[in-house]
C-alpha cells in the first residue's frame, strides 16, 4: 500500500529502520533539465537506524539538493522501503515512512529545498513497489 503526502517543515521522525530510500529528480516540462535523463539517488541505512549509513550515503543527499537548486523548477520524489521487520508489517510501513521523511527533512533543513518541491511515498517491506 502506498501512502503519499506532503510534509511539513516541523514534522518530527522517529526512530526506524529501513534498507533504503529512493530519491528521484525530476524536471518539469519546459526546464533545462527536460533534456537530462531523471536523477535516482538510493541511499541506504544500517539496520534500526535513521541516519544514512554512512558519508558517501549522505553526500547522495546533497548530490540531490545540488541537482535541485540547478534546476528550480525540478521536484523530489522519495521513496522509502523497510526489510520486515519482527513486530509485523504495521512496523514496517512505520519504518519506511519514517526514514522517507528523514530524507526529505534533510533536503529541507540542510540544503534549504523547499517543502513543496518534495513528494514523500512509504511502501512499508514491498519490494520495488
Amino acid at each position: 500500500m502506498l501512502t503519499k503526502k506532503k510534509i511539513s517543515e516541523s514534522e518530527a521522525v522517529s526512530e526506524t529502520e529501513v534498507s533504503n530510500v529512493t530519491t528521484e529528480a525530476e524536471a518539469v516540462k519546459n526546464s533545462p533539465a527536460t533534456t537530462d535523463a531523471p536523477l535516482t539517488k538510493v541511499v541506504y541505512f544500517d539496520d534500526k537506524a535513521e541516519q544514512p549509513k554512512n558519508k558517501l550515503e549522505e553526500d547522495k543527499l546533497m548530490l540531490v539538493a545540488l541537482y535541485l537548486r540547478k534546476y528550480p523548477t525540478a521536484t523530489v520524489t522519495i521513496s522509502g522501503y523497510a526489510d520486515k521487520v519482527s513486530d509485523g508489517e504495521k512496523k514496517s510501513e512505520e519504518l519506511s515512512k519514517n526514514r522517507a521523511v528523514n530524507v526529505a527533512n534533510t533536503l529541507i533543513r540542510k540544503y534549504s529545498i523547499a517543502s513543496e518541491r518534495i513528494q514523500v511515498g512509504w511502501f512499508g517491506a514491498q519490494k520495488n513497489a
